[in-house]
């Protein structure tokens, strides 16, 4: 099976000229996203954000023949784990069934909070 694959960012070192925009790796059935960052001798540390369409993948994800796999790596000041860091943090600042905003939102008020604590 064949996975088109994009690295991102400080990722694309792992890149030849010609494969900016992208290039397609050859899979057996079944392979993973990990499969591919070891065929790819990316240090799994450095792919800190898997993603294909509109969906977050986890290293140990199964792909499909023709999927797009693009690669970032950790976002400064985060995690390799960033995404399962979010969801933890979602939690802390009031998940559940209630709407307490957005993420992004429940973030700034934590942060003015604890600007206010630390005077």
């Amino acid at each position: 099976m064949r996975v088109r694959v994009k690295l991102h960012a400080a990722l694309r070192k792992h890149l030849k000229a010609d494969q900016w925009d992208g290039f397609d790796v050859e899979l057996r059935e079944g392979a993973t996203v990990g499969d591919v960052i070891a065929q790819l001798g990316i240090p799994p540390k450095h792919a800190g954000m898997l993603v294909s369409g509109d969906e977050y993948l986890e290293v140990t994800s199964v792909l499909q023949d023709g999927q797009e796999l693009n690669v970032f790596p950790p976002m400064a000041g985060g995690t390799s784990d960033g995404i399962r860091a979010r969801g933890a943090l979602t939690q802390r600042l009031g998940g559940g069934g209630v709407d307490h905003g957005s993420t992004d939102e429940r973030i700034a008020r934590c942060r003015r909070e604890r600007w206010r604590t630390n005077r």
